[in-house]
């Protein structure tokens, strides 16, 4: 019985995780963990790749090594993209299972040096591309989590993109997208001037500041927090725009 709704069970309980992104990831793994042998081409993953059986956990390990790869990227591990990823995995999977899949990826994933491209190619061979897609904008997210993608995550995204066969335009659109949320966060247009930038954050920093924020409910406390935090991360994403233009 479980076996035979395992793919609606991850599919819902990765859409609450992460949207359609999780859903469709999550029903991946809901397949694999039915035990199918071969994806029908006629189902809902419907594309150039009929896929074969993957034992879950070399995916599990796998998809957690491309978010090592993001992670690290930089050079800078961030908490908060760390974060993104341990909860992911622990909605995904329960808080066992979870920490049973990152022992195990220090133990016998972590230290082998396996290359990006090989780790690409493991996935890619065995996932249709509706996955490989979703895998991406999963990835994205965690590279995102931190309020800005760098130039060297961006790299990693785009050969990561490559290897799965995915078209540079959704790489671009990323890097636009990032772009285009911080001067949203900001009230202003991308055609504003450094003042109109610089006077835009401080009026806001000014309305969201928690200092500001007068009131008993913690859920508003915290509310407040998030908008202050966001919109600093999005004031840095446009300097840092500029100043490399």
């Amino acid at each position: 019985m479980l076996k035979s709704i395992a793919p609606l069970l991850f599919s819902i309980l990765g859409f609450m995780v992460m949207r359609v992104p999780g859903a469709l990831i999550g029903y991946f793994i809901g397949r694999m963990f039915q035990g199918s042998t071969v994806y029908s081409s006629r189902g809902p993953f419907n594309g150039p790749f009929q896929s074969v059986y993957q034992p879950d956990n070399n995916f599990q390990l796998n998809l957690l090594a491309l978010a090592s790869i993001i992670i690290k990227a930089d050079g800078a591990v961030e908490e908060v993209e760390l974060r993104t990823v341990r909860n992911a995995f622990k909605q995904m999977y329960g808080e066992e299972r979870a920490q049973q899949i990152f022992r195990q990826y220090k133990t016998d994933f972590d230290q082998k040096n396996t290359s990006l491209e090989e780790i690409c190619r493991r996935i890619a061979m065995r996932s249709p591309m509706e996955t490989r897609e979703q895998i991406f904008l999963f990835l994205r997210r965690v590279a995102e989590a931190d309020g800005n993608i760098s130039d060297s995550e961006f790299e990693k995204l785009s050969q990561i993109a490559r290897f799965f066969n995915i078209g540079q335009q959704k790489v671009q659109d990323t890097y636009k997208q990032s772009s285009a949320a911080a001067y949203n966060i900001l009230g202003i247009s991308k055609d504003a001037t450094d003042a109109e930038v610089k006077n835009a954050y401080r009026k806001l920093v000014k309305r969201y500041h928690p200092d500001k924020v007068i009131t008993k409910d913690e859920a508003l406390k915290i509310g407040a927090e998030e908008k202050f935090k966001e919109i600093q991360e999005a004031y840095e994403i446009i300097q840092k725009e500029r100043s490399s233009n």
